[in-house]
């Protein structure tokens, strides 16, 4: 549930898009994977770490003022226009948001990580990709647990800005220092149990809801049915059901939630029986009724909504971007019949006095070398003169000509061009061999050219 991944820290399932066509009609994209090699395995991983921390982190700038809004009715009930009214008493809304954008780059980076890791091992194993929604619910749940230990920390600090009325705090930092100052790691850590039971199920029900519900939206019709069935495009089917997905994940694991964010706004010296999830609940139950486990209810489904949409659209589109742009590295790679100073040499042999001479003229056979050369060899390119070896401007040849250690005359000159031991990476490669005659307009004399 992405929601508590994000802003709680939105999360989004996310393994891998299949194949997707601007314009053309697309089958359902999973979250899931296929095989892979090695070092495909490791593109998958890096792309979840950059798709999925920047998703996650526009999930908390989205959702974050609802969220103070419902931890603030967790603790204190009232309506949404009461608790806006008394923003000047209780903190502007966006109290406690670098607590969490803080966190967003690590935690995203172990949700994604996590889940993708755990449904290409689990391919690896299911031969026959036949336990799909067991392998969404499995994985989620495992990825839900794992993610506690990096949401615990991280709310524990946001729920304390949140609630911070007397200023104690001044910011996150400040807040995680005096916890751990004066409670340790443990107190840092505190309604741990509490969120791992929330973000287990609260995953598990979520990545089996989305790809269920994307599936279906982005599935076309039976034919030979007379019912009219809206299709949705990618984009569409992933705003929707991110959002519903959320929503529904978020529905179920409410009260568990509510309990955990009482416990962790609790002073931080109580008794441990205070803070128990048992004592906690019927507390609430007790003084409350039932329906008080559902106080700010409405707003956090509401809040899913959007917040699960932007994460799931951001990571899709990102995702989506990056491997594109892989597929044509790989493509150019596919390309480089011989290594960029094979590929000089060749272009160099061809004597172009421009880029557009080279562009112009086609060579047969396997000699022919990428009109985009510039594209094909980015890392080692240094300008077109340089690929095709134009020769220097006299102004330039004589400066570059006067730097040869050693050659002050005609002879040393002469000798130097004819030994051909000039790399063809340095710039005195592009010197003509014979200077008195390519700069004849020029030309003042060898002394002028060699000696400064």
């Amino acid at each position: 549930m992405t929601d508590k991944i994000g802003s709680e820290n939105n999360v989004s399932p996310l393994a891998r898009r299949l194949t997707v066509t601007a314009g053309a009609l697309q089958q359902p994209r999973r979250l899931t994977v296929q095989k892979q090699s090695a070092a495909t395995g490791k593109n998958n991983a890096l792309q979840d770490i950059i798709a999925g921390g920047i998703a996650g982190s526009a999930g908390i700038i989205v959702g974050h003022p609802l969220d103070s809004l419902k931890v603030r009715m967790q603790m204190n009930g009232g309506s949404i226009q009461t608790l806006l009214s008394q923003s000047s008493k209780l903190g502007s809304v966006w109290n406690g948001l670098p607590a969490p954008l803080a966190g967003a780059a690590a935690l995203n980076a172990s949700i994604f990580l996590t889940y993708g890791g755990t449904t290409r091992l689990w391919d690896k194993l299911d031969t026959n990709n036949s336990h799909t929604l067991a392998k969404e619910s499995i994985c989620g749940l495992f990825t839900g647990f794992m993610s506690s230990f990096i949401m615990c920390p991280t709310e524990h600090v946001k729920t304390k800005l949140q609630l911070n009325n007397t200023g104690m705090y001044r910011n996150s930092l400040h807040a995680a220092q005096q916890i751990v100052t004066t409670h340790g790691f443990t107190g840092l850590n505190r309604g741990f149990v509490a969120t791992a039971i929330r973000q287990s199920p609260g995953f598990c029900v979520y990545f089996a809801t989305y790809e269920r519900l994307k599936d279906i939206l982005q599935s076309p019709p039976p034919r030979n049915n007379n019912r009219t069935i809206m299709q949705c495009n990618q984009l569409s089917a992933s705003i929707l059901a991110g959002g519903v997905a959320g929503s529904l994940s978020w529905a179920i694991v409410y009260p568990i939630d509510l309990i955990k964010s009482r416990i962790q706004a609790l002073p931080l010296d109580c008794n441990k029986s205070d803070r128990s999830i048992w004592n906690i609940g019927n507390k609430i139950i007790e003084e409350h009724g039932w329906k008080a486990l559902y106080r700010g209810f409405g707003i956090t489904v509401f809040r899913a909504f959007p917040v699960n949409a932007v994460i799931l659209t951001t990571h899709s589109e990102l995702s989506d971007i990056i491997s594109r742009s892989e597929s044509n590295v790989a493509k150019v790679k596919s390309r480089r019949l011989y290594s960029f100073e094979e590929a000089r040499r060749i272009a160099r042999g061809h004597g172009f006095d421009s880029k557009e001479e080279f562009l112009e003229y086609t060579c047969p056979g396997a000699y022919q070398i990428p009109k985009d050369a510039d594209v094909v060899w980015a890392e080692s390119w240094n300008g077109w003169e340089d690929f095709l070896g134009i020769t220097l401007t006299f102004t330039e040849g004589r400066e570059v000509a006067r730097k040869l250690e050693g050659i002050e005359s005609e002879e040393a000159y002469m000798t130097l061009m004819k030994s051909k031991t000039i790399p063809d990476g340095d710039v005195a490669s592009r010197l003509p061999y014979r200077p008195d005659l390519k700069y004849k307009d020029e030309w003042q004399g060898w002394k002028d050219f060699l000696v400064d």
